[in-house]
């Protein structure tokens, strides 16, 4: 009796090591891990714990102005993203031009475009990503001569479909990148306009151009991430 209750506590404590053992096992082993194993230093791992990112964008052109984009991490490889942009351009010209008619003879043209979008952004790997989206935006463009009464502009809104790609690198709460290239499809709009100098084009030119598919290449962003 007391030999057979010895045998099976010596066979509790073999099954109990066991089964203890099995719990310390290397996390490494393909049974006991469901994901893929990601390496510590690249920008993959570096978003696994994000929530939030907030971010500055800049593009290249002749317009003055920027973007702020707040993102909310729906898990790691993809974010929904709230876009804010406010661009503008003042130009003047004060020299008499002979050769054109006399309202051309100095003008002040004026012109901005805020906006807001929402948008996907879907991380392919480790740092490139895919963008698309919509945003709406509010114009005002108006270009006024100095020596008439002559006056064109274009107020109004227009709604457009985005897409684009670029590279987003992550760090602890550091982000930074390059959107490569974004494009813009209009898919409504509602505008007046007024073409007061029928001799210039200028005014009209701009609302074929709101009214088109634009491109936009190398917007740089700088921001933090939570």
């Amino acid at each position: 009796m007391t030999q057979r209750f010895s045998s099976t506590i010596i066979l509790l404590i073999f099954l109990f090591s066991t089964v203890a053992n099995a719990e310390k096992a290397s996390p490494e082993s393909p049974y006991l891990t469901d994901e893929p194993k990601v390496a510590t230093d690249t920008s993959a791992f570096n978003r696994k714990n994000k929530t939030v990112s907030f971010y500055v964008e800049t593009t290249a052109g002749t317009h003055f102005g920027g973007t702020v984009n707040a993102n909310y991490f729906i898990k790691p490889d993809l974010q929904i993203m709230l876009e804010f942009s406010r661009y503008g351009s003042v130009v003047g010209v004060l020299e008499n031009i002979s050769q054109v008619p006399i309202f051309y003879n100095g003008f002040r043209q004026t012109e901005s475009n805020n906006g807001i979008g929402l948008h996907l952004k879907y991380f392919m790997g480790n740092s490139i990503f895919l963008r698309l989206g919509f945003s709406h935006n509010e114009i005002h463009y108006n270009r006024k001569y100095n020596t008439t009464s002559h006056e064109s502009y274009i107020n109004g809104e227009v709604d457009y479909f985005v897409g684009g790609f670029g590279n987003d690198w992550q760090w602890e709460n550091f982000t930074f990148g390059f959107d490569w290239y974004k494009v813009q499809y209009p898919i409504g709009s509602k505008l007046n306009s007024r073409q007061d100098a029928f001799e210039d084009t200028t005014a009209s030119s701009k609302q074929d151009e709101l009214l088109d598919s634009s491109m936009f290449l190398v917007g740089l962003h700088l921001g933090v991430s939570f």
